[in-house]
């Protein structure tokens, strides 16, 4: 597999794993709301992961049907960073 394409298969299945830990309405929502907040910008991957954890514990906390990460995603990067 040429090197240039690792990085988009490593992305593609670190947003499956999201999506799978959260579900479809979470998982929609969250990218929805990341593109309204960030339109028209480059951000980093760390700013994603920010804006994830927030984002996730702000809808549990507001009890959102689907959103069962009261302690955010931080343990879920984590892990996904892993090698």
């Amino acid at each position: 597999m040429p090197r240039s394409s690792m990085p988009r298969r490593t992305a593609r299945t670190f947003f499956r794993m999201l999506h799978r830990r959260l579900g479809d309405e979470a998982f929609f929502a969250l990218i929805r709301s990341f593109i309204h907040h960030h339109a028209g910008r480059v951000v980093t991957g760390q700013e994603f992961i920010d804006f994830a954890d927030a984002f996730v514990r702000e809808a549990g906390a507001a009890g959102a049907a689907g959103v069962h990460e009261p302690a955010g995603l931080r343990a879920f990067f984590l892990l996904a960073r892993s090698p």
